[in-house]
């Protein structure tokens, strides 16, 4: 199993960029109406109005798709084309919960009632569909424990 130090993972400490900043003004409904519409349309993308208030980070904010019921913690990284679904049948029916400080590589898939641990990574094209612990690093289909996010020692 591989680790992977805390401090190597830049994108948890870049500043929010100006089009972050915008698109979570506009679904907080900080905006006017016509942005939302906007930026539905030009990124194909659609938030719960919870989420941009928990400082969302969208480095390439085209194609991803977060369910209403999705409960996401601060600090969150999605990058492009991914989907945190609500699962409307079997054992894990509802939507998931992201602690904070995840981030979800593009493409991948989260789906059900199922948790994500605080600082958890999810790699590209991934499709998780059980609960996975924090600080855990997940992949492949369905997602299977890979490694694991150890924390600097100073």
């Amino acid at each position: 199993m591989s680790q992977i130090s805390a401090s190597d993972l830049k994108v948890r400490s870049q500043p929010l960029s100006a089009l972050n900043r915008r698109i979570n003004a506009a679904f907080a409904g900080q905006s006017r109406f016509g942005w939302v519409r906007l930026i539905r349309h030009v990124f194909h993308l659609q938030l719960p109005r919870e989420s941009a208030a928990k400082k969302l980070r969208l480095p390439h904010p085209y194609g991803v798709i977060i369910t209403g019921g999705a409960q996401l913690g601060l600090n969150n990284t999605i990058y492009q084309g991914v989907t945190i679904g609500h699962q409307h049948f079997g054992p894990r029916e509802g939507a998931p919960i992201l602690g904070d400080d995840v981030i979800v590589f593009p493409n991948a898939v989260v789906v059900g009632a199922i948790e994500v641990g605080a600082g958890a990574i999810i790699g590209a094209g991934a499709v998780v569909v059980r609960d996975v612990p924090p600080g855990a690093i997940v992949a492949g289909n369905p997602a299977k424990i890979v490694g694991q996010v150890v924390a600097d020692r100073k």
